[in-house]
């Protein structure tokens, strides 16, 4: 757990204390080093004018910041080293709330305000929370700090509250502000309910009035019937609903060559020949594992070879994700939570809007990452360590990104810590650190050598997707650590620009602000997955709901969730059955109020979205006959021709051994030919038209046998040379 030793034996010699300190207080000094440099820095260096995309600085200041950063970690080391008992959380936290206030109130942009606020209550909530925690266990802290900590956090809060009511009125008539009225509503409100909340509880730190105990149990057959019913209707939602909607979009035609029409072209050519080839994703004939490394994807094949249709393919998405469930399930059961407390969190992963309807762009090899994430992270909880290296093994099977998921899982173990007294304590940390050491490096060669094959014989890594975080263009991590050391505010902006607003504000309100209130600080290290793939990053589909970038990064949060709950719910300090005192009985009922409130927010994100994009099913129940005449025309095109169809009519011609896109490749008017040309008569792009234009220059005409109302099938003329 990264807490301070409170119990720092307090030595004659300064120097025979450093002994003393415990690699959390390290991590901590350093951090409370650096955020004080950003605080200087932000004072004298830093373009206030453009905090979040600052000039890159010079070589100069970089060598006097590297000073300063010195000086303040030789500052607080000897600070720490002559109080032994002040607390690092609460310092670092107050450092990083300040610093995150300034930036807000500067950077003058909603969503960053918003963030700012976010991570603020989340520092007041844990100073909070170790406030009660070390005055229980009669820990010799100052009795001061913590609670000081907790009350300027909310300050800060308070005034990251009302600068986002001034930045409202100030940009009320923006697209943006217009967009997402509804969730400046929502989570101001939300907001300030939960301020207060907090800020009365720290006011009363000192003298806890005493609460009136809710009797909410309920009979053991009135919990299995709610059970069932939650769980229910989870299943129908995630599995009939989702599921009809992804049949729909094969039927409708709705299902572009990238990604669907590729992966369907790849298992028709796994089933004829175990190869996973397709001529469709780099325009000629290439394996798939040349530009991700997915041997995971064979899982499907026997399934697929059973029924090669889309369809099969949709559903095992479904069923696949859907499975996470089991891990989740035994882990609410471990944690001993009440039958209705193990529905809710079935319900809250089901309908998460970020696993949910990660599946809504068809099928994708991150599927994986869901259920095989939850596997991993049940092992460590449960510390099977030879069963912990099976679903790590297969993570890293998944996807070269698969290594961050593994490594995150790592990072967390490394940090364990038997808050109970142990005797065995240390055998056991050090058994649990080689652990987490091994799985870091299991994934980190396996990283190495994918990296290394995509680079030498395939496709390289899309790096790209993070080139927004190396300020200075300096090109690979060193890049980005020079912009994270000199200026953060450039790394914040990446990670909390305007056009993240709305997916943040969806996962607040669905997942984010119960797996924020951590009891145990080291927990947080599970949203890394989350700052990586969704938020370190300019590239548009990795941070939105509706695509498949997070499958494992919710399902991190997921855990996280749990475990905050589970920690209130189920304190670490003493027997389950011990006398609650007031502060945890509030805490308890906020928490179970909070898990009620995200789930019925998850599951109105996930209808809404579903119901929403039933259009699909209301067109076809319009025209069957459309439909069933276009797909019937392409069922009779022969497969041992080159055909060149439109991007959404190739998941349909997935079994055509060369097979094109219109839209997409370059090759067609420059040395291949097709055979044949499929498209739409109506709805053509301006390169599709060039394409066409091009194969009727060169004698293709309309075949009468394939003669439809809605497409056109150009042919090879006989009667010329072409």
């Amino acid at each position: 757990m990264l807490e301070t030793n409170s119990e720092a034996q307090r030595s004659p010699a300064l120097g025979s204390r450093l002994f003393h300190l415990t690699l959390a207080d390290w991590i901590y000094l350093l951090l409370a080093a650096f955020f004080s440099l950003q605080l200087i820095s932000f004072a004298f260096w830093s373009d206030k004018a453009n905090v979040l995309s600052p000039e890159a600085i010079s070589a100069q200041h970089l060598s006097t910041q590297l000073i300063v950063f010195l000086c303040a970690f030789l500052f607080w080391i000897w600070r720490k080293l002559k109080r032994p008992g002040l607390a690092l959380w609460p310092l670092t936290s107050v450092l990083v709330g300040i610093y995150l206030t300034l930036v807000a109130i500067f950077a003058g942009q909603l969503v960053f305000s918003w963030a700012s606020l976010l991570l603020n209550l989340t520092g007041a909530w844990s100073s909070l929370h170790f406030s009660s925690q070390t005055a229980q266990e009669k820990q010799p802290l100052s009795k001061r700090s913590l609670p000081l900590a907790s009350l300027v956090l909310l300050f800060s809060s308070l005034v990251n509250l009302i600068y986002l009511f001034v930045l409202l009125i100030r940009n009320q008539d923006t697209q943006l502000a217009a967009d997402m009225s509804y969730w400046f509503l929502a989570l101001l409100l939300l907001g300030i309910l939960v301020c207060c909340l907090l800020l009365v509880r720290g006011l009363r730190e000192l003298r806890p009035g005493s609460l009136n105990r809710l009797n909410q149990n309920l009979s053991e057959r009135a919990q299995r019937l709610v059970s069932l019913l939650v769980i229910g209707i989870s299943l129908f939602i995630s599995l009939f609903l989702m599921g009809r909607y992804l049949f729909y979009r094969v039927w409708t035609f709705s299902t572009p060559t990238y990604d669907f029409g590729l992966f369907n072209q790849m298992f028709s050519y796994m089933a004829r020949s175990g190869q996973p080839l397709t001529t469709l994703e780099r325009d000629g004939l290439v394996s798939h594992f040349a530009i991700h490394f997915s041997p995971l994807f064979y899982v499907f094949l026997p399934f697929y070879k059973l029924l090669p249709t889309p369809e099969c393919l949709q559903i095992l998405q479904l069923l696949t994700v859907a499975s996470g469930s089991i891990p989740l399930w035994l882990m609410l059961r471990d944690l001993k939570l009440s039958q209705v407390e193990q529905a809710l969190f079935s319900a809250l992963y089901l309908l998460q809007p970020g696993i949910l309807l990660a599946s809504s762009y068809d099928l994708h090899e991150n599927c994986f990452y869901a259920p095989l994430s939850l596997w991993l992270l049940y092992c460590l909880l449960k510390e099977k360590t030879a069963w912990s290296f099976l679903p790590a093994s297969l993570l890293l099977l998944v996807k070269e990104d698969a290594a961050l998921y593994v490594v995150s899982a790592a990072i967390w173990l490394f940090f364990w810590r038997d808050r109970k007294t142990n005797p065995d304590h240390q055998s056991q940390l050090r058994r649990h650190r080689l652990w987490a050491l091994a799985l870091a490096a299991e994934a980190v060669i396996a990283f190495a050598l994918i990296a290394n094959f995509l680079n030498s014989h395939g496709y390289g890594i899309m790096s790209y997707r993070f080139a927004a975080l190396d300020q200075y263009g300096i090109g690979g991590f060193s890049g980005i650590l020079r912009s994270c050391f000199q200026n953060p505010a450039n790394i914040l902006g990446v990670m909390f620009g305007e056009s993240k607003f709305s997916y943040l504000a969806s996962l607040s309100l669905t997942l984010g602000l119960l797996a924020l209130g951590q009891v145990n600080s080291r927990h947080y290290l599970l949203f890394l997955p989350l700052l990586v793939m969704n938020l370190a990053t300019t590239y548009p589909y990795q941070y939105r709901l509706d695509f498949q970038y997070g499958y494992g990064s919710h399902a991190f949060l997921i855990f996280a969730a749990l475990l905050a709950y589970a920690g209130i719910r189920r304190p670490e300090t003493g027997s389950p059955k011990f006398a609650l005192s007031a502060r945890a009985k509030w805490q308890r009922s906020l928490a179970t109020s909070l898990l009620i409130f995200q789930l019925l927010a998850a599951c109105t994100v996930s209808v809404n979205y579903l119901r929403d994009a039933d259009y699909l099913r209301q067109s076809y129940l319009e025209e069957p006959k459309r439909y069933q005449s276009i797909a019937q025309v392409l069922k009779e095109l022969p497969r041992d021709k080159v055909i060149a169809s439109n991007p959404f009519l190739t998941t349909h011609l997935a079994d055509c051994p060369e097979l094109y896109d219109l839209e997409h490749s370059e090759s067609l008017t420059k040395g291949r030919e097709a055979d044949i040309l499929v498209f739409y008569k109506e709805k053509q792009t301006k390169k599709e038209k060039e394409v066409i234009d091009y194969y009727r220059k060169k004698g293709y005409r309309s075949a009468p046998e394939y003669a439809n109302p809605y497409l056109e099938v150009l042919i090879r003329d006989q009667a010329t040379n072409h």
